[in-house]
């Protein structure tokens, strides 16, 4: 890499870290293209030059997330099938190491209008699912009869529900892991095969030990479905 490039490289760095400390600050993507720069150490036209507009710097955001956690959720030791709920419980780590980030970019992108800007977020989180669960399918814990596109929709879909609960604080993230797990295997001890579908039975089993609900503690679901409905 030439040393131009290298210094292009060092300034995206640096401005993606800095998007990303200012929506943690500010519990907000609403800063400007100013201040931006300004945390950046670098001159206002350099963001635009770099990434075109400030949906280009999110875009940025969002991709270095996302590398970051596959690269520790590909880390982990672990089955296909495993894998699968490891997405949860990565997913809850970062989320722990940085709660108001975190819960910025998902009330963020929940009311965001833009559909380019979604899809940036939304279509490479669904292809990772989708791998997931292809995977799952060819080491025979899923059955081949499984539409995996469908599948991880599904999936997909169930988790984002209860990462909003968690980014209104209508859960806590401990709640937000173990619903996220025990709804997972509720659905995919449908779809699994024989072979695995006793073990799912066993983890909804010790699951659902750790929901108020089976513990028998009082659970008002006329509000808790009212709170949903309102995200």
């Amino acid at each position: 890499m030439s040393k131009r490039e290298q210094n292009k490289s060092d300034k995206r760095g640096q401005i993606i870290t800095a998007a990303r400390e200012l929506m943690r600050v500010r519990s907000s993507t609403g800063f400007s293209m100013r201040q931006l720069a300004d945390a950046s150490g670098v001159s206002l036209a350099t963001p635009y030059n770099l990434f075109g507009s400030k949906q280009g710097v999110i875009s940025a955001v969002m991709d270095t997330d996302l590398d970051d956690f596959k690269g520790r959720l590909m880390g982990l030791d672990s089955d296909p099938l495993d894998r699968i709920f490891n997405l949860v419980s990565v997913s809850s780590q970062l989320f722990a190491e940085k709660p108001n980030y975190y819960k910025t970019g998902a009330r963020a992108m929940h009311r965001e209008t833009d559909k380019t800007l979604k899809s940036h977020f939304g279509l490479p989180r669904q292809a990772l699912m989708k791998h997931l669960v292809q995977q799952a399918i060819q080491h025979e814990y899923i059955s081949p009869r499984m539409n995996a596109d469908s599948l991880s929709i599904t999936l997909s879909m169930q988790f984002y529900s209860w990462i909003q609960l968690w980014a209104n604080d209508q859960i806590t993230l401990k709640e937000l892991e173990t619903r996220g797990h025990y709804t997972f295997a509720v659905t995919l001890a449908g779809a699994a095969t024989a072979s695995a579908r006793e073990r799912l039975l066993d983890q909804i089993i010790q699951l659902q030990g750790s929901l108020p609900e089976s513990r028998g503690d009082s659970v008002d679901f006329s509000q808790y479905e009212h709170k949903r409905q309102s995200i």
